[in-house]
């Protein structure tokens, strides 16, 4: 059943809007807030389509843990890495900032050396985003994940944008349409940031609430709060993805957050904008439904790329022994390696990892590669490191043959 937003129902009867709000405000299943949006209580409802919805977005979680397990390791080692770059250049870009998958790839691969690119801190933590590192209790543990993910990026490209009070911002901030028209003003003073932001983080640590409830209620109100001059929003998405990446059973869903939201991008928009409504009367459960749809889908985008990976792979390995001299297992073993590189892997498998892959030595290695035929390798140069890969379309083109 559709979630009918206060604020439409204002425009019909005012008696209706009162009604139906303190029906919703004083329900059993209404989630209460510690904090007002505009002068309303904040609150949210648990309506039966969320608790199903629920219990669909756990039964995904599970599927995608299964399949996951189900590729081999480097190969889902490969598919984490292109769903991680995917992920930065997303929310790089729903802000209009501009970053490319070379760009970023290229970080990830040499992170033991400091790079003067703005990119390198987010690339980092993303990275680093299933290891259970961040704490997430005060104001200063938001401010500390700020520094890491994007203070020398800002410093770097607009210093005036930084945080000039004790943890956050001192001055006003709005945020405007393309047609320059305010659509919402961050609070005010500091004062106020820090205890809001304080009130959210006790909500995103109120374990008997469900996880998903938690994180999509946290990524509004750091929206609304805004304490940040620049950053908010990857600063809130990083958040996110991070409460996805850890507590949930399939870690690399944290990598398809942004990725899904910039898909559906006028949803998530519109989402803040009904929330942000002093009509709207801080129910904040039009804004959960959007959030969690984002994820569903999320879940299921990932769900159907696992699936069909794990479905060409197979496919390809079961003929594999079809392939010239393939009939020696050493070298099938070879062709195996280079179909997942092919299949999973952003640039193709290096010697040193074919090598690990195939359990021989590197010299081993590249005297076997040269056996496979050339006519369905391909070697993709780096700076100085060569990739290879198997040819999908020319492998696929030989088993087609009648």
């Amino acid at each position: 059943m559709k979630y009918e937003h206060l604020k439409s129902v204002s425009y019909q009867s005012a008696e209706e809007y009162e009604k139906l709000y303190n029906l919703r405000f004083s329900s059993e299943e209404a989630v209460h807030i510690d904090l007002l949006i505009h002068d309303s209580p904040a609150f949210f409802l648990r309506t039966p389509d969320l608790y199903e919805q629920i219990i669909r977005i756990n039964k995904l979680d599970r599927k995608a843990r299964k399949l996951c397990e189900k590729l081999p390791p480097r190969a889902m080692s490969w598919f984490r890495k292109k769903c991680l770059i995917d992920e930065i250049v997303s929310t790089n870009g729903i802000e209009g900032v501009i970053s490319t998958r070379k760009e970023i790839s290229d970080i990830l691969s040499e992170r033991h050396i400091r790079s003067g690119n703005r990119f390198y801190d987010i690339s980092g933590r993303y990275d680093m985003l299933s290891d259970n590192y961040y704490r997430l209790k005060t104001c200063k543990d938001i401010r500390n994940i700020y520094n890491e993910l994007l203070y020398a990026e800002i410093e770097q490209e607009d210093p005036d944008n930084l945080p000039d009070g004790v943890l956050f911002r001192k001055h006003q901030v709005n945020i405007h349409s393309e047609t320059d028209k305010i659509l919402h003003r961050g609070l005010m003073p500091e004062e106020k940031i820090i205890d809001y932001m304080q009130k959210s983080l006790d909500f995103l640590n109120d374990d008997s609430i469900s996880i998903y409830f938690r994180i999509a209620v946290f990524h509004y109100l750091f929206g609304y709060i805004h304490p940040f001059y620049d950053g908010n929003g990857r600063t809130s998405r990083f958040i996110s993805s991070y409460l996805l990446a850890t507590e949930t059973e399939t870690p690399v869903i944290g990598y398809r957050l942004a990725a899904t939201i910039n898909e559906n991008i006028s949803k998530y928009y519109k989402a803040f904008k009904v929330c942000n409504e002093e009509r709207n009367r801080g129910d904040l459960t039009p804004f959960v439904i959007a959030f969690l749809d984002i994820i569903e889908n999320a879940y299921t985008e990932l769900i159907d790329e696992l699936e069909s990976k794990a479905e060409i792979l197979e496919y390809f390995t079961r003929h594999v022994y079809g392939l010239p001299s393939a009939d020696d297992k050493k070298i099938a073993n070879v062709y195996v390696a280079l179909i997942q590189a092919a299949l999973l892997s952003d640039n193709g498998i290096e010697i040193t990892e074919l090598a690990q892959m195939t359990g021989v030595s590197r010299s081993t290695a590249e005297k076997r590669l040269k056996l496979v035929d050339e006519a369905f390798l391909i070697t993709n140069i780096i700076g100085k490191t060569k990739y290879y890969s198997a040819d999908i379309n020319a492998i696929d083109s030989l088993f087609s043959k009648p």
